[in-house]
């Protein structure tokens, strides 16, 4: 598997990416999405196949670490092979899998759970060009300090921090709420909110992670 360390990005907007930058980490790739909410933490069908077609081909192996059922049906309809761990990350359980990953994907954060050990246990999954996603969904007052420790924990494991990917879901124009007709007033559709309301949200849906083994 020969790919490049990120996606392609469609375009350039200095604003989002300085907005959502880490102090001292990668310019951040900005992904739009427009797909309806997943549940918290989980991927939806849309950010699952991005993800695939940027890090993986048809043919490689894409371990989830949890169980993201938008990841699964996306892995198979991209032609690609779908294994879960269901959360267990027990070494005797990685243990079949070891080198054999083109992709591992973790959420994030885990209740009392060691990055730097967790780390450790899914490097050993990775090919040697193979790379893991971790998608990291907490308040955006909590972005920093949860990326930080992770980058640092993947430091020490052995992983290399290869690309950061932010990901911002558009707002759908919606109706304005209904109102009572003023007496006298035809009745007639209600309006509808004005085409600014097509905005990005204030905060990303998910940071994605790419890492890959150090040299």
């Amino acid at each position: 598997m020969v790919i490049p360390n990120g996606p392609p990005s469609p375009h350039h907007d200095a604003g989002t990416t300085d907005r959502f930058g880490l102090p001292g980490g990668f310019e951040p790739i900005i992904w739009h999405v427009a797909s309806s909410p997943a549940a918290h933490g989980d991927l939806s069908p849309e950010i699952a196949s991005k993800l695939l077609d940027a890090y993986s081909e048809p043919g490689d192996l894409a371990v989830d670490v949890d169980e993201h059922a938008a990841f699964a049906v996306a892995a198979t309809v991209a032609g690609r092979h779908y294994a879960s761990l269901a959360g267990d990350t027990r070494l005797a359980a990685l243990s079949q899998r070891a080198g054999t990953a083109d992709l591992v994907m973790m959420r994030w954060p885990r209740l009392h759970t060691n990055p730097r050990w967790l780390l450790v246990a899914c490097r050993s999954l990775l090919r040697t060009d193979g790379r893991m996603a971790i998608a990291v969904t907490v308040p955006i007052h909590q972005r920093t300090p949860h990326i930080s420790a992770l980058i640092g924990a993947a430091h020490t494991a052995g992983m290399e921090h290869v690309a950061h990917v932010v990901i911002l879901a558009s707002i759908p124009e919606v109706p304005a709420p209904d109102r009572e007709p003023h007496p006298g007033h035809a009745s007639g559709p209600a309006p509808t909110a004005p085409a600014s309301a097509n905005v990005w949200r204030d905060a990303p849906r998910h940071d994605l992670l790419i890492f890959m083994k150090s040299d």
